[in-house]
C-alpha cells in the first residue's frame, strides 16, 4: 500500500469518526454520559438521552472501536462504557471548545454537498439559498455565545485601545451582521454607559436578540432588521464605531456595504472588519492553521451563498491583500492586524 493510500484510508477513518462525534455532540449523548459519571450501559444511556436503544447500542459500539470513549465487559458479559475525563472539554458545545462547536455544525455543511456539486457545473446553479443551510443561524449563536464572543471582544480591543478608552466613557456602536446578537449583549454589559445598535437582514435572529436582551434587563442594546447595502439616510456620521466579524466575504456588494460603513463614520470613528487572516496567493496559505477551515467553510457555504444573490463569492480565502485594496479604494486609512485573526482597523 503506497503511503498515500495509507493517508486515503486514515482520512476515510477519521472522516466516518467525526461524523459520529457530531452525532453524540448534537444529541448530547457525550453530556450525558458525563452526568452520569460512570461507566454506563446502552440501556441507562438510552433511558438517560430519551433514545432509542438499538441506535445507542450502536453508536457506542461505534465510538468504542474509534477510541473515543472506553469500552468494559464485565464476567457476566456486560458491555459499559465511559469517557476518559480529559477528553470531557472536547466532546462538548458547553465548554467553549472550538473543534465540538464544528463538529456540532458538520450535518449543516454536508447537507447541501449535493446542491453544492450542482453548483460547480457550469450550466448549474450559481448558488445555494440561505434557507438550504437549516440551523446554521443557531450554529453561529452557539459558536459565538460558548467559544468565541468575549475572546473576541478581548483581542479586538487590545488592538483599538482608544476605542475600548471610549466604550468606557459612552459612545455609540454599531455591529453589522449580528445574528441573534450575544456579542453585542456581551459587549452591552461590560459597558454601561455606551449605547448599541445590532444590525441583521435576517428578521428571525433580530427578534430573538431583542427578546434576550429584555429578558436580560439589558437597556443600552437594540437590535433592527437592516440591509447593509442600504442603511437609512439619516444615519451619516452617527456612530463612532462600527464592528463586523466574518461578514464583509459574504455579502453581495462588498464595496458597497464598506462604503456605507463609511459614511455612517463619524469623521473621528473607528470600523473593525474582522475576517479570516488568508492570503490571495495559495503558496502562502499553505501551512496557514486557518486555511483548512477557511476554504471549506468558504467552498460549503460562504461563496455559494453569496452568489445564490448575486454576489462575487469571494469567501474567506479571497485574501488580506485584496481587502486592504478593496477598503482603501473606498477612501478608509487601514492598519491590518493579524495577530489573532484579519483585523482592518478602518479610519476616515
Amino acid at each position: 500500500m503506497s503511503a498515500f493510500s495509507e493517508r486515503m484510508n486514515q482520512i476515510k477513518k477519521e472522516t466516518f469518526v467525526g461524523l459520529g462525534i457530531s452525532v453524540g455532540i448534537r444529541l448530547r449523548l457525550f453530556d450525558a454520559m458525563a452526568q452520569m459519571d460512570r461507566p454506563v450501559t446502552a440501556t441507562e444511556l438510552a433511558t438517560k438521552t430519551k433514545c432509542k436503544e438499538r441506535y445507542i447500542q450502536q453508536w457506542l459500539g461505534f465510538m468504542a472501536c474509534s477510541d473515543i470513549i472506553n469500552f468494559e465487559e464485565d464476567d457476566s458479559g456486560e458491555e459499559k462504557f465511559s469517557i476518559p475525563n480529559d477528553r470531557l472539554p472536547h466532546l462538548s458545545t458547553d465548554t467553549g471548545d472550538s473543534n465540538a462547536m464544528w463538529m456540532y455544525g458538520l450535518p449543516i455543511l454536508t447537507g447541501v454537498q449535493c446542491q453544492l456539486e450542482s453548483c460547480f457545473q457550469k450550466e448549474g446553479p450559481n448558488g445555494i439559498p440561505h434557507e438550504s443551510y437549516g440551523g446554521f443561524n443557531e450554529f453561529l449563536d452557539l459558536y459565538g455565545r460558548y467559544g468565541y464572543a468575549e475572546k473576541l471582544i478581548e483581542n479586538t480591543l487590545m488592538e483599538v485601545p482608544d476605542v475600548a478608552k471610549q466604550l468606557e466613557g459612552g459612545i455609540l456602536m454599531c455591529e453589522i451582521g449580528c445574528g441573534t446578537g450575544f456579542l453585542l449583549q456581551t459587549m452591552a454589559k461590560k459597558y454601561p454607559r455606551s449605547q448599541f445598535l445590532g444590525l441583521d437582514i435576517a428578521a428571525r435572529a433580530i427578534d430573538s436578540a431583542n427578546k434576550e436582551a429584555r429578558e436580560n434587563g439589558i437597556k443600552n442594546v437594540q437590535f433592527e432588521v437592516h440591509d447593509a447595502h442600504k442603511l437609512p439616510s439619516d444615519w451619516t456620521e452617527k456612530f463612532n464605531y462600527v464592528f463586523l466579524t466574518d461578514v464583509i466575504h459574504d455579502v453581495p456588494d462588498p464595496k458597497k456595504v464598506l462604503q456605507e460603513i463609511k459614511r455612517v463614520l463619524k469623521p473621528a470613528g473607528t470600523a473593525s472588519i474582522q475576517d479570516f487572516p488568508l492570503r490571495r496567493r495559495v503558496a502562502d496559505n499553505l501551512k496557514s492553521p486557518s486555511a483548512n477551515t477557511g476554504y471549506l467553510v468558504g467552498m460549503f457555504y460562504c461563496i455559494p451563498a453569496c452568489m445564490n444573490y448575486g454576489g462575487p463569492g469571494y469567501g474567506p480565502a479571497w485574501g488580506v491583500e485584496n481587502w486592504v485594496e478593496v477598503m482603501k479604494d473606498v477612501g478608509f486609512n487601514v492598519k491590518l492586524c493579524m495577530e489573532n485573526s484579519a483585523h482592518f482597523v478602518c479610519s476616515k
